[in-house]
């Protein structure tokens, strides 16, 4: 996982040159170059200028071509020029064998048409060349380790082991700013503006093989090359946790993202699955991921979910015990030997079980004993302290005694909060310095134990085994093919054809998909020697290739148990239908065996995501999902674990285990249904969506009754 990385040559080049404004104070070039040559970087600088022989004590080069005879070429040129020259300054990149551009410069595909084309030539220049290309718009790069800030931020990152990236440069001086004041180091931070070649795959590729990496952490607003993307975060978050914050998860911040570095938005519920299914830790705002990158970069992973909390204020262990509850992590029981100690060591009428209050009135060595009479407990695998103003001891004091403590339990991560003071940053730099992050609120402490502990049981987990279903992939071929002679165009699909619902059970009878028996009849006769087959009751539905919807036409009739009344509601529905819809050809109707009763109705179905590929979707059909929107989401291929998970996922879950009028229903018939699906999507590329609604599910099994599939254009 620490190989060298390709990406070296851009974040620890051994020669930098420079092309800018650099004479100008407060220009871009001459920002940048002041804080790289206040950087301390050992190797050589070059700053470009047609007339200056010095520029900030450094010695520059008239052009680029002085730099054609140096030996080995130089690692990394920065532009900071016009949009409108960067063009020519990279193909002079290109002629001194240069091996690295960072691009600061805007006026790109952010301001559109006409920039998106200057973009698209710099891509061609940079791979045509074999340059490695960051930005442009791009606010920069730090890596304090190898002394090196090429970026508009003077602040002077300190050296650790968090690894940010962004696509914001607001997000890149606001993320160095925050680690200053919290007393964290970073290995390494980087913008990557408008990603024309190196995007957040690249990036987290080369933060994984870095050994002085040990938290990855970033903002991004979309994601260019989803499936390599996951591919790559499924091996990193084995080894190092990768925190992400993603925004445009909204209508809005998608117009704003799109505005911002012309990003095109995804489905957020793809997001969401696709950091679900590689072990990806999301961020809902900033302020969690700043605090988030704290906890994980300070402490070790709880060794279970065990976490003791340790007051000197009643209210506040209610807080963070109510936090536990939502966060899903316990509350641990301590030991009777615990318990005693605690007696010992606090007056009768304090708290002596979890959360332990140590009543108002204990000074700073009887909080200290405290915390490490629950430290001891093999119960508590977490702590978190919250201390509030108290009369009895000062703050300096009382982190003293804790940290003496502290010291000694190093493979247990602990949490303090200081609540109510006005000034702590000379608390949280002492703090900071040994390693001990420090929140204002007991809330966003509980919530970075409980994420520390679900991905130690993520690094637990065995990597994922995909299954493989029994399937006739010839006779798929074979209908997918005929569609393009016999499937509509769907007008609600973006153009899309829609296979005709005899094809669309044909194709998932070969892929042994368990479906409710389904014939066509032309006529009511027809309809009648078909129930007899089937010899139970059954459903009639209207076949028509212009209906998609057959319950908005009442062209669904249920239970009909004799041939009479299947006459009857086949004429009804045929009628009702021609008058309705004088645009539609009607076959006749479908003839479906009546599902199981008491079933309970679920939808499941997959669509394509442009970033992620085909995205499947689980829950309940009908009025329930209309109003509810309750729906789990994973990216194809899916392993049995995301399926299981999935189905635990929905809010409506403990309704499948059953209830007063149901039975407790056949789960691994569901997975089968949902990992069917899953092969479908990935044998064939070209089905656009496939929706299975309703779904049957009942304790005997699941059976599917109507289906839906789209092919893309490509298959007209």
């Amino acid at each position: 996982m620490h190989s060298r990385s390709p990406l070296t040559v851009l974040f620890s080049p051994a020669s930098i040159a420079l092309l800018g404004s650099f004479e100008t104070p407060g220009s871009t070039g001459n920002i940048i170059l002041s804080n790289l040559a206040a950087s301390g970087f050992n190797g050589k600088i070059f700053p470009i200028h047609p007339d200056k022989p010095s520029i900030l004590g450094l010695p520059a080069l008239r052009n680029l071509k002085e730099l054609g005879g140096t030996q080995p070429p130089v690692d990394l040129t920065v532009i900071a020029l016009p949009a409108g020259q960067t063009v020519a300054a990279l193909k002079e990149i290109a002629q001194i064998h240069g091996r690295a551009a960072l691009v600061v410069s805007s006026g790109f595909k952010e301001t559109g048409h006409k920039g998106a084309a200057l973009e698209k030539e710099l891509v061609e220049i940079a791979r045509n060349s074999n340059i490695i290309l960051l930005g442009p718009n791009c606010p920069g790069l730090i890596n304090p380790g190898a002394n090196i800030n090429i970026s508009f931020s003077g602040a002077a990152a300190a050296p650790g082991n968090i690894g940010f990236f962004s696509q914001s440069g607001a997000m890149f001086s606001s993320f160095i700013t925050w680690t200053q004041k919290a007393r964290l180091g970073i290995s390494t931070v980087v913008g990557f503006g408008n990603k024309a070649m190196l995007n957040e795959a690249d990036i987290l590729a080369h933060m994984s093989r870095d050994a002085g990496t040990g938290v990855i952490a970033g903002y991004i607003e979309s994601i260019d090359e989803g499936v390599r993307f996951m591919n790559i975060a499924q091996l990193t978050t084995r080894n190092k946790p990768v925190i992400l914050m993603r925004a445009s998860g909204t209508s809005a911040g998608a117009r704003a993202a799109s505005a911002h570095t012309g990003a095109v938005d995804g489905l957020d519920m793809a997001y969401e699955a696709a950091f679900k299914q590689t072990g990806i830790i999301r961020a809902q705002n900033s302020a969690e991921l700043f605090y988030l990158s704290k906890a994980f970069a300070s402490q070790p992973l709880p060794q279970g979910p065990g976490l003791a909390v340790v007051s000197n204020a009643g209210g506040t262990g209610i807080i963070a015990a109510d936090a536990c509850e939502k966060a899903q992590i316990s509350m641990a029981s301590l030991s009777e030997k615990t318990i005693a100690q605690l007696k010992n060591i606090l007056p009768p009428y304090a708290s002596f079980f979890n959360p332990v209050v140590a009543v108002g009135e204990i000074n700073a060595e009887g909080l200290a004993k405290t915390a490490e009479a629950a430290l001891q407990d093999r119960n508590v695998h977490s702590l978190l302290v919250i201390i509030t103003p108290s009369s009895f001891f000062t703050l300096p004091q009382v982190t003293e005694k804790l940290l003496k403590i502290f010291k000694k339990y190093s493979r247990k991560p602990i949490f303090c909060c200081f609540m109510g003071e006005e000034n702590l940053m000379d608390i949280e730099a002492v703090l900071g310095a040994a390693g001990y992050p420090l929140f204002s609120f007991p809330e966003p402490a509980v919530h970075s134990i409980a994420a520390m502990y679900k991905y130690k049981l993520w690094k637990d987990t065995p990597m994922p085994v995909n299954v493989s279903y029994r399937r006739d992939i010839h006779k798929a071929r074979g209908i997918i093919a005929s569609a393009r002679t016999t499937a509509k165009t769907s007008a609600d699909s973006g153009g899309a054809v829609e296979l005709p619902a005899r094809l669309a059970h044909e194709l998932f009878h070969a892929y042994e998909m368990p479906v409710l028996k389904t014939k066509m009849a032309r006529t009511s006769d027809e309809a009648v020697q078909i129930a007899k087959q089937f010899g139970q009751s059954v459903a009639l539905k209207i076949a028509s290739p212009q209906i998609t919807h057959k319950t908005d036409v009442r062209g669904v009739a249920l239970r009909l148990d004799n041939p009479s009344a299947i006459r009857s509601a086949f004429t009804d529905i045929t009628a009702r239908v021609r008058r309705l819809r004088h645009d539609a050809y009607i076959a006749g109707c479908f003839v479906q065996e009546m599902a199981p009763n008491a079933a309970h109705e679920i939808t499941i179905g997959f669509k394509r995501d442009s970033r992620f590929g085909a995205m499947l979707f689980f829950g309940f059909a009908g009025l329930q999902q209309e109003v509810f929107k309750d729906l789990s989401c994973r990216i194809v291929p899916l392993s049995l674990g995301d399926v299981q998970t999935m189905l635990r996922e929905i809010r409506g879950f403990p309704v499948l285990t059953g209830t007063r009028k149901h039975k407790t229903i056949n789960l691994t018939a569901i997975e089968d249904v949902i990992l069917i699906l899953s092969q479908l999507a990935q044998d064939f590329p070209e089905i656009q969506e496939a929706d299975c609604t309703p779904v049957f599910v009942s304790e005997r099994g699941a059976v599917v009754a109507d289906m839906r599939v789209l092919l893309s254009k490509s298959c007209e």
